[in-house]
């Protein structure tokens, strides 16, 4: 199935939540929890990264409702995540990481995301991503090497799963039993919006700070 196809099932489930006021709130996370754990991400450059950024400060804007807008400079595509969430990932993990991606990924062709406008999630707003072939084959060699070395604090959510979209968040709902129609309406008027292009040169490894108002990105290592 076409993954433009894919966004449009998940965006009309979302929306019918969200005016219903039933959408999920993302939790903050806790020690163990399978989101927010070290991961492997691309990061978009600009012109894409501002596009997404005032995307996401509108959106923000546009919703009566309280809710986590993505900064510019926290916009990211989860590749893999590698982890679970703890408190503190020392920098040896990292760097025995950054050993396994950079062997796991050798002779992986360059990746590139086209962005296609926006959709709603169980969860929040998205920006929705079509990738070539690179990043589904970049994500079968990480799985091969989770298989074979497995995690080294606790289990992350990709542990036993490959992901298969390449979108990129650009809010987080903090609110919930709420109706949004606004939000609603403002997301589907931007559901075939073109949102520009990245050429990914270099990989990130992060960790994340997460509250009530923001997801920050900490740069832990890079992989070319």
């Amino acid at each position: 199935m076409a993954l433009t196809t894919v966004h449009q099932r998940i965006h009309d489930a979302a929306a019918e939540a969200v005016r219903r006021g039933e959408h999920e709130t993302d939790p903050l996370p806790f020690h163990g929890a399978p989101r927010w754990g070290l991961s492997l991400v691309a990061l978009p450059e600009e012109p894409v990264r501002e596009q997404l950024a005032s995307r996401a400060a509108a959106l923000a804007a546009a919703s009566p409702n309280p809710h986590a807008p993505y900064e510019a400079a926290d916009l990211h595509v989860t590749v893999r995540s590698l982890e679970g969430f703890v408190d503190r990932v020392d920098d040896a993990v990292v760097h025995r990481y950054a050993d396994r991606v950079s062997h796991a990924l050798r002779g992986v062709g360059a990746i590139e995301i086209r962005f296609e406008g926006l959709f709603l999630t169980a969860s929040g707003v998205v920006a929705g991503g079509v990738p070539n072939s690179s990043l589904q084959h970049a994500r079968e060699r990480l799985a091969v090497d989770a298989d074979k070395h497995g995690w080294e604090l606790v289990m992350g959510g990709d542990a036993h799963r490959i992901r298969d979209t390449a979108h990129a968040s650009l809010i987080i709902f903090r609110s919930g039993g709420h109706s949004d129609d606004e939000l609603v309406d403002t997301v589907t008027r931007s559901r075939h919006d073109p949102l520009g292009s990245m050429l990914v040169s270099r990989l990130a490894l992060v960790t994340y700070t997460v509250t009530n108002t923001a997801v920050h990105l900490h740069h832990r290592a890079w992989v070319s």
